[in-house]
């Protein structure tokens, strides 16, 4: 009669996790859009490694001359004291050899456990302009010119060791053809970096987070006469 052993062995992931790639991603993202916003929640706990993440909304396009955005958000970083600072962050002809790039966290905090509300938006004389919690933060003049890609997402900078523990909720698209507001919906993409996920509770409203991902059991099966 055969026997057949099962041994479990208990492989850390540390050694398994890629970091090649500096930046991981986590969210949705609509093309064709004037606008987005949403509320963005901060957890209580955050666990840096290195270097930090943002959670944001942001424009997005992309041409010859480079890549263009202007994103708003919360960011935190490991040489912060304890809470995430709202930031403001702009760059026109990124990748390119004249880049023009803005960035300011100096306005205030993000309280973790708290939500706040973010949103940038082309206006009616073609700026593009950043808001946090109801306050103008900045404009960028004629950044895009036709409708663009609107993204709710999180950024891991640095290491995918690196917390992740974010809700988007009320996610809203400024629609070029009414110039109003709309609750996400279909057409979107979603993205996920591994070892990043999104938690879908509908296209307007979800968790970013980062999976358990302390060990991998593997089965390796032995067969004895």
């Amino acid at each position: 009669m055969k026997k057949i052993f099962i041994l479990v062995i208990i492989v850390p992931l540390f050694s398994s996790i890629s970091e090649v790639t500096a930046n991981w991603y986590s969210g949705t993202q609509k093309a064709d859009v004037y606008g987005i916003r949403a509320y963005i929640s901060a957890p209580s706990i955050i666990n840096i490694y290195s270097e930090g993440e943002s959670n944001w909304v942001s424009s997005y396009y992309e041409d010859s001359n480079g890549k263009d955005w202007i994103q708003t958000g919360w960011r935190y970083y490991s040489d912060f004291i304890w809470n995430p600072k709202q930031y403001v962050e702009y760059c026109y002809n990124c990748n390119s050899s004249t880049p023009i790039y803005f960035m300011d966290d100096s306005f205030a905090s993000h309280i973790r456990g708290t939500t706040i509300h973010y949103q940038i938006n082309r206006t009616s004389n073609n700026d593009w302009c950043a808001y946090t919690e109801g306050y103008l933060r900045y404009c960028a003049q004629s950044l895009h010119t036709i409708p663009i890609i609107g993204m709710a997402k999180s950024e891991i900078h640095g290491s995918s060791y690196n917390s992740l523990d974010t809700i988007y909720d009320v996610v809203e698209y400024l629609d070029p053809a009414t110039n109003s507001w709309k609750i996400l919906e279909y057409p979107q993409i979603w993205q996920k970096d591994f070892p990043y996920d999104i938690k879908i509770y509908n296209l307007s409203y979800f968790r970013t987070y980062r999976m358990d991902t302390t060990e991998i059991y593997f089965p390796l099966i032995q067969k004895l006469n």
